[in-house]
Order: structure tokens, then C-alpha cells, then sequence
């Protein structure tokens, strides 16, 4: 999704941990560019709420789960600020 270069996307994942999986692999993927500027360091522990994540990159606007997404994380995410 994130090769495609959208102006916004989000993420929705199963279980929390999926989503910090999914945002280390589009910040350090196994090849080509990463699709988000951040740093390795700046990785949070699996157990950390994804909304600590401020993700603004077009590949990344929002990772969530599905018990998290709603109408109005949609239009915070696709949302210019």
C-alpha cells in the first residue's frame, strides 16, 4: 500500500502488536526505501498504544486496530492539517 504513494492511509490491524509490526517494517523495511521517517530508535514496545505514534508520512497517516477505527479517525487521517 505504501508503494503506491497516497496522500493519506490507515492502517487497521487485528491486535496492537500487528500494528508495531507493521510500522517497523514500513520504517526499516527489508529492501528499498522506508515509507516512513522514523528513526529505529524511536520504536515503541509492542505494548505502547499506537496513537503515541505521530505518523503524517502519505504510506503511514494512521495505524489502528479494528476496534479502534471510527468515522471521525478516518477524517483526522485524511484530513490535511
Amino acid at each position: 500500500m505504501a508503494a503506491c504513494d497516497p496522500d493519506a492511509s490507515i492502517w487497521v490491524v487485528t491486535k496492537r502488536p500487528l500494528g508495531h509490526t507493521v510500522v517497523d517494517h514500513l520504517a526499516s523495511p527489508a529492501s528499498g526505501r522506508a515509507r516512513i521517517e522514523l528513526d529505529p530508535a524511536d520504536l515503541l514496545s509492542p505494548n505502547t498504544a499506537l496513537p503515541k505514534y505521530d505518523l503524517t508520512a502519505p504510506g503511514c497517516s494512521e495505524v489502528v486496530t479494528d476496534g479502534q477505527i471510527d468515522a471521525q479517525t478516518i477524517r483526522d487521517a485524511l484530513t490535511p492539517s
